[in-house]
């Protein structure tokens, strides 16, 4: 099941995946932090605020939904790449946590998967 942040379907996503009757482990279910989370802070609170709006535990994976905030996809030369590195290191400590399974993104090199 695919969610992100930027979609506003989070809470439904995560109603149906709850009262569904399929065995939660039986589910992949993923989001995506939103691309304005360029800021360690913002993008960790973000995870948990996905989590917390989902009821759920952990998502199997979650991903930088665009190395570019919305209103410059396509737009810029500016790529955050300091950006993206502070909200890749907030998918990565939480992952470590064990609430992301999978992380990846548009400017991840590499998907670690648990």
């Amino acid at each position: 099941m695919d969610t992100a942040q930027a979609y506003g379907n989070e809470r439904g996503v995560g109603e149906g995946v709850r009262s569904c009757g399929v065995p939660r482990e039986q589910l992949f279910v993923v989001s995506k932090v939103a691309a304005e989370h360029k800021i360690y802070e913002s993008a960790a609170k973000s995870i948990d605020e996905t989590l917390e709006k989902m009821g759920l535990d952990y998502l199997v994976m979650m991903i930088i939904h665009s190395p570019q905030p919305w209103v410059e996809v396509n737009q810029s030369e500016n790529r955050y790449v300091e950006g993206n590195r502070v909200a890749w290191k907030a998918l990565e400590d939480e992952y470590e946590a064990g609430k992301l399974k999978v992380i990846g993104g548009a400017v991840a090199s590499t998907i670690f998967n648990r």
